[in-house]
């Protein structure tokens, strides 16, 4: 019988990072993935610029939201209670 799975280890922070790659640089870790970003020994080392066109939702949560949704299910829950009770 085997124990439970170990939690899985966080990835690092977003960083430069030695290039996995062996270009004897470092390279841009994003916190999730590397980038195209490669800095070679000798250039100072900054963050790369932030991208030009940051992503966009596709709606834009307002504050009534989350108690609508959270009303309507009570509401429908109630209901569905009381017809399975009257049938």
């Amino acid at each position: 019988m085997t124990g439970p799975e170990p939690p899985q280890p966080l990835p690092p922070p977003p960083g430069w990072y030695p290039d996995p790659g062996g270009s004897g640089g470092q390279r841009w870790w994003d916190g999730s993935g590397w980038t195209e970003h490669l800095h070679q020994p000798g250039a100072p080392a900054s963050a790369p610029a932030a991208r030009a066109n940051p992503v966009t939702p596709r709606y834009r949560q307002r504050p009534w939201h989350l108690p609508l949704v959270v009303g309507l299910a009570v509401t429908w829950t109630v209901v569905w209670i009381l017809v399975q009770i009257l049938a």
